[in-house]
């Protein structure tokens, strides 16, 4: 089963994502003319972003805390 816990993401914040995410999908859909390829390329960028959005949570704060002072060196 997943963890959001153990991922770090906030479950509200998540599920209100999937939510808009399914309504942009409808919405593109429609759009498209029912246009089968250009919702797929949709759901490509969506899960793209979802692997972002999961990997991003896995850094650590305090490793984003130390990052500016390693960029203006």
């Amino acid at each position: 089963m997943l963890s959001y816990e153990r991922l770090h993401i906030d479950r509200p914040l998540f599920y209100g994502l999937a939510i808009l995410s399914l309504l942009s999908l409808l919405t593109v859909f429609s759009a498209s003319g029912s246009s089968l390829d250009v919702v797929l390329r949709h759901l490509l960028r969506l899960a793209f972003g979802y692997t972002l959005l999961v990997m991003i949570a896995q850094v650590r704060t305090r490793a984003l805390r130390e990052l500016p002072p390693a960029l203006a060196a």
